[in-house]
């Protein structure tokens, strides 16, 4: 059952100082301790409040609904190479809406700057084997692997192993 939300269009924008069109408008209100603005949305009298993130919120009034399965990536974050990212991220209390894009949880790791995203970078394995499609091992849950390291590693365990067995 979808239920409607009501949201004080008021009180939200004077919570936002909106900047210039192509500026990052920093949410002015609560922000929560991973640095991302909160706004209370519906009534309190029906019992209909939940807390939103004010980016979903600015996305949703200005643009409409986010996809299904699409969370927003802040576009101005990736583009600022001089941002360290983490908490204290101010890119994080944007809600300009043109500085956000729906995307699958993967997209929006792997644009930033993660060890994911580093890690997926790789073109070679720290030994310099290729990750390409024949040398790549790829295990249902789990990192990508390099096969010829992996045969590396197996031939040094089965030596090591008779060594102890003859021992």
């Amino acid at each position: 059952m979808h239920v409607r939300t009501t949201i004080n269009v008021a009180s939200f924008w004077a919570r936002v100082d909106r900047r210039g069109p192509d500026e990052c408008w920093p949410w002015l209100g609560y922000v929560n301790p991973e640095g991302y603005g909160r706004f209370l949305v519906g009534s309190r009298t029906d019992e209909s409040v939940t807390i939103k993130q004010a980016q979903l919120v600015a996305y949703e009034l200005m643009v409409g609904p986010i996809p299904k399965g699409k969370a927003l990536d802040h576009l101005c974050h990736n583009a600022d190479l001089s941002c360290p990212g983490g908490v204290g991220c101010l890119h994080r209390r944007c809600v300009n809406p043109r500085h956000l894009a729906p995307a699958t949880w993967r997209e929006n790791t792997l644009r930033g700057r993660t060890r994911p995203a580093a890690n997926a970078a790789k073109t070679h394995c720290d030994r310099g084997h290729p990750f390409d499609k024949a040398n790549t091992y790829s295990p249902p849950r789990g990192k990508r692997e390099c096969r010829a390291c992996r045969l590396l590693n197996q031939r040094r365990r089965t030596k090591e192993r008779r060594a102890v067995l003859c021992t």
